[in-house]
């Protein structure tokens, strides 16, 4: 088992998408992404199935998504978007915002529908965006750092 940069999974997790499935190799460390139409496909006409109706690079993504259901100890499936709190993280930074009267207005202007572009334009008017972006980087590297736990992925720190 090779060893999977921290790094490396805590910026999949942060640009995880609908509609996409994320596969670590724990052999080899490698992050394996594809759409979830291809886990359908498998799933309904079984492995080593003719795939030849299919593109070239359809076919290599039907031949990975195969390698999964074959040997399916090789592989942990990364978690999806939902399992993150998104608003959650974004609470948690403006509670760390140290002066007062600026904590309290992103606190308000994080408050219903729109909250994300609201918080977005405000920390980008109030000069901290790079902080926010540091921030969520770190949030996205510890929970990397926990779900190898978890999974007993081993892991390097980089």
């Amino acid at each position: 088992m090779k060893p999977v940069k921290l790094k490396k999974i805590a910026e999949c997790f942060e640009t995880l998408m609908d509609e996409m499935c994320y596969f670590l190799n724990v052999e080899t460390g490698e992050i394996v992404i594809f759409e979830s139409r291809f886990m359908e496909i498998v799933e309904s006409v079984g492995p080593d199935s003719d795939d030849s109706k299919y593109r070239d690079w359809e076919q290599n993504t039907i031949k990975q998504v195969e390698e999964i259901f074959k040997h399916p100890d090789n592989y942990e499936e990364l978690p999806s978007k939902y399992y993150f709190h998104e608003y959650k993280i974004i609470e948690d930074f403006c509670y760390q915002i140290e002066d007062e009267e600026l904590r309290n207005l992103f606190l308000r202007t994080i408050k219903g529908r729109g909250a994300f572009r609201r918080f977005k334009d405000l920390a980008f008017e109030k000069g901290v965006i790079q902080n926010w972006y540091d921030y969520k980087t770190g949030v996205y590297y510890q929970y990397a750092k926990e779900w190898c736990e978890e999974n007993k992925i081993e892991y390097i720190e980089d």
